[in-house]
């Protein structure tokens, strides 16, 4: 995955990318080096995020950086805001994710949107609920289908309308659909099932859009 502008393979996949149309894209994830600290880790990364969004004008691309959970650069909502400090926002953003988000920010999420909200292009819409693992017994987190998990969609949509923030969505399917949460071609449930869950989705996340402006 995109991270920087120096690998000769990301420049002709950005290349490729702008001969065939493509206006926004997602980059690859930043890794800390343990041996650094959070501040010489950054500096480091702002280095290649800047040439990056550099590389991104030269091919008029968009280059979106996802607020992963867990133990990625960018889990911590402020790592992205010290990333793209500075950026021209038509060039470099975050392609904010309100699962993740709200995995790792608990109630904090809504001041990253705000901090955020110049560079919010894209967006991803998925839920989550934690649950105890039925084997160990330990806390984790378990995909759902759209409004069965714990995101505010409605408080999250009505803060974007509220910033006027018009970013292209898209939906993620990550609960447990037959393998094909997972891309598989095998499944163990029918594509018709696969669908039916799909549109399902989208109808709830049609209602919860209207409900947000209603509320």
């Amino acid at each position: 995955r995109v991270t920087n502008a120096t690998d000769e393979v990301n420049r002709r996949v950005l290349n490729t990318a702008a001969d065939q149309g493509i206006q926004f894209y997602r980059m690859g994830y930043y890794k800390f080096d343990e041996t650094l600290g959070w501040k010489d880790n950054l500096d480091a990364h702002r280095v290649e995020m800047k040439s990056l969004a550099e590389l991104n004008k030269e091919h008029g691309l968009h280059g979106a950086y996802q607020n992963h959970a867990g133990n990625y650069v960018g889990a911590y909502i402020p790592d992205i805001i010290y990333l793209l400090e500075g950026l021209d926002p038509k060039w470099a953003g975050c392609q904010f994710d309100i699962r993740h988000a709200s995995v790792e920010g608990g109630k904090a999420w809504p001041k990253g949107v705000e901090w955020l909200k110049d560079y919010l292009s894209t967006i991803v819409i998925k839920d989550f609920t934690w649950a105890k693992h039925p084997k160990s017994g330990k806390w984790e987190v378990m995909n759902t289908p759209l409004g069965e998990g714990m995101v505010d969609f409605v408080g999250y949509f009505k803060l974007l309308r509220k910033l006027n923030i018009h970013p292209v969505a898209t939906m993620h399917a990550e609960y447990e659909l037959g393998g094909a949460n997972h891309g598989h071609r095998e499944l163990k449930i029918s594509k018709k099932q696969v669908y039916k869950a799909l549109r399902k989705d989208l109808q709830v996340l049609k209602d919860l859009w209207q409900k947000s402006a209603e509320s």
